[in-house]
Parts: C-alpha cells; structure tokens; sequence
C-alpha cells in the first residue's frame, strides 16, 4: 500500500488574532535553539522547534499568503517553504520531509525539466495561494541536523526577525541564569599606551556567579587599573528546559547609571559575520565560552548595541570612580521574565604585581601570554645581576612596559607597534635581541603565520582579521582522544582574535598516511566532542592539505 498522508487547508488554527501568527507546530511548542544563538561564523537567524524525534508532522502557515520561494537542497535548509504573508513579512519553514501536494507538483515539474534535485523557485505571487494556518508541508530532518522545524519571520527586504515577539502564546515561567562576567581589558588606544590590568593581570578574567537568580553576586571583588568591558554568559531555557538559548535583553548599570543595552529583536545578513566581535570565542580553561560583550569591539556596528556610554567600556572619570564602585547586570527573555547580579569593581591607580602563570608554579624559561589586545612576554630572574629590562631598541633608550611580577619581569607588547624582536639585559649588561616567536599581523596588510618547524602555516588576506594582531601556530599535546591524528596537533593563538573571513590552514602531508588521497583536516573539540572534519583540500606543489 503506497503511503499516504492528511493535508487538510485551512482546518488547524485558522482564526485571526491581531499581531499574532500561528505557531507552525500544533503539538510541539519546545524551542531547541533560539534567535541570535550563535553559529559558526554567523547568527542563528531563527528558532528551532523540536518534532520529538519524529518526522512528518504538519507545518502550518503563520498567515496567508503565497509561496514566494522554495528550495530543495542536500544542504542548509534542505527543502524549505518562504513563504510571502499578507502584512509584507516573510515565514521561513526549513528541514521539511515533504511539501503540500500543490507545492509538491510544483516543485517536481522544474525537477523533472532539469533533471536535477537541487531548486531555487520563485513562483509568481499569487500562484500558489496559502489561507492562515494551512497545512503546507511536513517536518523533517533534510538538510542535516536531527528531526526539528527551523522556523523564521523577515521582514519584507529579508531582513530577520525575531519570531517569538510576533505574540505567540509560548509558556515561559522561568528568568534568564547569569552564570558568570568576565571582564576585559580596553585595548591601548595608542601603541605606547599603559595597558589596563584586572586583578593584577593583563588578560580577560571570568569570574563565576552564586546565589538565587533574581539576586545573584560574583565570587570576588575585581580591582581593575582602567577602562574594562563586560562580558555577560547567560542560559535561557524557555520555561526552564534544558536547552539554552541567547537571552532577549541585557543591561548594564554602574553606580546606578545606565551604560550598555543589547536586544537581540533583529539582525542584518551583511553583519552576520561580526558575531565573533559580539560574542567572546577564547575557549581557554577559566574564560566562560560564547559570553555577550556589552562593549562595542573595533569594527563591531551591528544595531543590537542601544544606550551605550563610552561604547560600553568602563572608563575612570567618566563611569568609573576611584575605590568601589557598584555594577549591575540584568537579562530577560522575550516573556519579560528577568534575573540580575550585582558585584563590585575596584579601580585603583596600581594593580598588585601579576601572575602570568596564575598557577604559582613559576617558569624556568621564557613564556607567553597573547590576546587580541596585546602579547605579555614573561622573563623569568635567571641570572644574579638583577630583573630583566625590556627595550625597544639595543640601547635602552626606549623601554617597554615592563613590571616585576614573582619569578622574574613581565612585559606587555603592543601588537600596533609591529615588533619581531626585543632587547633585554639584566641589571648592567649588555642588551641582547631577543627574537619573537610571534607574528606581528597587520589588518590591512594580512600576513603567514608559520610553525617553528615550518610544517604548519595559517595564511591571512588584507581586511581578514578586524584588528592588528600577534599570531603564533604551536603545537599542542597530543590529545588522548582516539583516534590519534597522523600529524602533530597545532593550537592557533591568541584564541580569542576575531576573523572578518575565513583564512587558510595549510598542514604538511603526513608521510605516515595509510592512504594520502584521504587525508584531511579535522579540529579537536576536547574529550567531550572529539574530533569535527575542517575540510580535505589539497595543494600538491607544496605537499600540503
């Protein structure tokens, strides 16, 4: 018996509401995965819908309408409806199994005329007319993913919206969690500038949150030299389930004046791309993941950004006083449910001495310490005639920024200025170039990072990155996760630098492959998620993948 299925037009929620579509599940109101959560490179420009593992349930239209576009594709959306609704705004219906017979038809005679699978098809308005809650197609999973309807509103220009402020009656009981705030250093303004310390270093520092939701408070006390953003890491599951989702609103006050608001109610496809400037990407242990900035980084003009003061930073004598001042931070969700913490934030003029190593066990040899604001180069005392100087030139005459800390003398470097090399001499004598094993990228000009062994380069355009940059590609421990890569495994720092495009990765064929043609690129995800493939290209003049 060939199979069969119910499509029905008009039947299921047909009734009008002012301002409110209807949600295109009946039965399935779970959200999986929400607006503006962050992917790879881009927004997530709709919701997920959970279809409880199953396929083939019905896809109703928020409001009527005509089918403006359909694609059929191994990829993306798979086979989506976009469809045009009466009040110029546009739903989007990704992952189908199935379209509604009319569709169906119309879809498999431009298949048939092409002989090809794969569509874009833009009907003529009218052609395919769709009443408010009609059935026009089945959930499915093609595309990739699981089982789940990915669902969008856009404007009439394509422009997408948040779908759940469209009045959808979705249960929400429970607040936003602020799980933690990192703060982060202000990068010099000018090369030569002093750099910002927190807590008596020069990196970005997370510290966790505690208490109930609505009155949460930060571990410990921050004491900061200067200006500072806020970085917000925030879980909102609607209703309190178990996926997390980006919240719709956050806030900030210091010593009760506003400073920072983000709303996530829209987004543009040509600023996609900065969401790795609005969202903090540094996967190193300590440092929360994927936390909302609520400063504008360099080149960051998307329109979520409202109410800023200085851009967001933190500065002394304008937002910050001297000694305790009080920060609040607040989230909420499309509901208006929302949660807040408060903490303080010492500004003193000097930081106690710092730690680059944070873990008391001090180094016998040189170390570094990179973000995208600058690179910390960490000399430890080895000989008796006195701390390490750090200068400019062979001279002395110019020295860098430069502190005791336990151990030996951290210096912090600019990546505005460009330097290769360093001199350093302890006490009285004579300085000595000090090579950096450091590449210094400027943003208009890109550049190659190379390992020290010469097997493993990053090659990067003019405008590629958002920022001068130093870069190092270094090789990192073996991972014990099976299976065991063919080459050495390489970390890419500083691991919070921002790309404006993709750059390319170039890592020497393996001479120990058991078969070169399928070698490839895989990224290693800590234990939990292994091992996730990059890409296979192949450039056999250089001997490289």
């Amino acid at each position: 018996m060939a199979a069969v299925a119910v499509w029905g037009i008009g039947a299921i929620g047909a009734e009008s509401v002012p301002g409110r579509y209807v949600w295109p599940l009946s039965d399935q109101t779970k959200v999986t995965a929400g607006f503006c959560d962050w992917r790879p490179g881009h927004y997530h420009g709709g919701i997920d819908i959970t279809t409880g593992g199953t396929e083939g349930l019905d896809v109703r239209a928020a409001d009527s309408g005509w089918v403006m576009r359909l694609s059929t594709s191994y990829w993306g959306y798979g086979k989506a409806v976009y469809l045009q609704m009466h009040d110029g705004r546009i739903a989007v219906y990704g992952h189908l199994s199935e379209f509604a017979p009319a569709i169906q038809k119309y879809v498999e005679q431009e298949q048939y005329a092409s002989r090809r699978y794969g569509q874009n098809l833009f009907p003529a308005p009218g052609e395919l007319p769709i009443g408010r809650g009609d059935v026009i197609a089945k959930t499915g999973q093609t595309g990739g993913g699981p089982p789940h309807l990915h669902f969008e509103i856009r404007t009439g220009q394509n422009r997408p919206l948040n779908p759940l402020v469209f009045g959808f009656e979705k249960p929400d009981a429970v607040a936003p969690t602020i799980k933690a705030v990192t703060i982060v250093p202000r990068p010099p303004i000018r090369p030569k500038d002093r750099p910002v310390s927190i807590n008596g270093g020069w990196m970005p520092v997370t510290i966790t949150m505690e208490g109930p939701a609505d009155s949460r408070r930060l571990t410990e006390t921050p004491v900061v030299t200067g200006a500072v953003g806020l970085s917000i890491l925030v879980e909102d599951g609607i209703d309190g389930d178990r996926y997390v989702l980006s919240p719709y609103r956050l806030r900030a006050w210091v010593n009760d004046q506003p400073v920072a608001q983000v709303t996530y109610d829209s987004i543009n496809y040509s600023h996609t791309h900065l969401i790795d400037l609005e969202r903090r990407i540094d996967p190193r242990p300590g440092l929360a993941p994927r936390s909302v900035n609520l400063f504008r980084r360099v080149h960051n003009v998307l329109w979520h950004y409202t109410d800023m003061v200085n851009e967001g930073w933190l500065v002394p004598g304008e937002t910050l006083i001297p000694g305790a001042n009080i920060v609040r931070v607040e989230a909420s969700d499309i509901a208006g449910n929302t949660s807040s913490a408060e903490f303080g934030l010492m500004l003193v003029e000097k930081s106690p001495a710092p730690d680059p190593t944070r873990t008391g066990n001090l180094p016998t040899e040189v170390t570094y310490q990179a973000s995208e604001g600058g690179l910390v180069v960490f000399f430890p005392q080895t000989s008796g005639d006195g701390p390490a100087r750090c200068c400019r030139d062979s001279e002395c005459a110019d020295p860098l920024y430069s502190i005791p800390v336990p151990g030996g003398v951290a210096t912090w470097l600019s990546p505005d200025e460009g330097l290769d090399a360093i001199w350093v001499s302890y006490g009285d004598s004579t300085p000595t170039e000090h090579a950096l094993p450091w590449t210094s990228v400027r943003r208009e000009e890109g550049g190659t990072v190379v390992s020290a062994a010469g097997d493993a380069s990053v090659t990067i355009g003019p405008d590629d990155l958002f920022r001068h940059t130093y870069m190092a590609l270094t090789v990192a421990p073996a991972p014990s996760h099976p299976p065991q890569p063919l080459s050495l495994l390489y970390e890419f720092a500083p691991f919070d630098a921002a790309f404006a495009r993709a750059v390319r990765l170039a890592i020497a064929q393996p001479v120990n492959s058991p078969d070169p043609a399928k070698v490839g690129v895989y990224r290693f995800r800590g234990p939990a998620r292994g091992w996730d493939f990059e890409g296979a290209g192949r450039d056999s003049a250089r001997g490289v993948v």
